[in-house]
C-alpha cells in the first residue's frame, strides 16, 4: 500500500484476495475479505462461480495489518485451501472515503490473477 492508515475519519477501505487453486476451474476458489483499518475483522470463504459457498472457514488463517510498513500479511494453513500444488491470486481494494467516488484498485489488470506459484 502507499498509505495504509489505522483509522479513517470518514468512509472505509476494504480488500478482497481471491485464491485460485484449481487450474481446471475458472476464477477464484477461495476469497479473503478484510477491512483495512485497526480492529477490522476478516473472513476466508469458499467460492464457486464467483459466489460464496457456505459459512466462513474456521481453519487456521490470519491477517495482520502493518501500518508503519504499509503492508498486509495474510497466512492460511495449507490444508485450509485444499493442499494445492500451485496457487495464484487476484487482489481488489476498495476505498470508500469519498462515498460519491469510491476508488477501486486491482493488483494488475481488473479481474486478473498473478502467475501460478508452485510449492518447493
Amino acid at each position: 500500500f502507499t498509505d495504509l492508515r489505522r483509522r479513517f475519519d470518514e468512509g472505509s477501505a476494504g480488500l478482497m484476495i481471491g485464491l485460485d487453486v484449481d487450474r481446471d476451474r475458472r476464477g477464484a476458489d477461495y476469497r479473503l475479505s478484510t477491512g483495512l483499518q485497526a480492529g477490522t475483522d476478516y473472513q476466508l470463504l469458499q467460492v464457486r462461480r464467483g459466489r460464496v459457498v457456505g459459512e466462513p472457514l474456521t481453519c487456521a488463517h490470519r491477517v495482520r495489518l502493518r501500518f508503519v510498513r504499509d503492508l498486509l500479511v495474510f497466512r492460511a494453513a495449507r490444508g485450509c485451501i485444499g493442499t494445492p500444488d500451485s496457487v495464484r491470486i487476484g487482489v481488489k481494494m476498495r476505498d470508500a472515503r469519498d462515498g460519491s467516488r469510491p476508488v477501486v484498485d486491482w493488483l494488475g489488470a481488473p479481474r486478473s490473477f498473478t502467475d501460478w506459484v508452485e510449492s518447493a
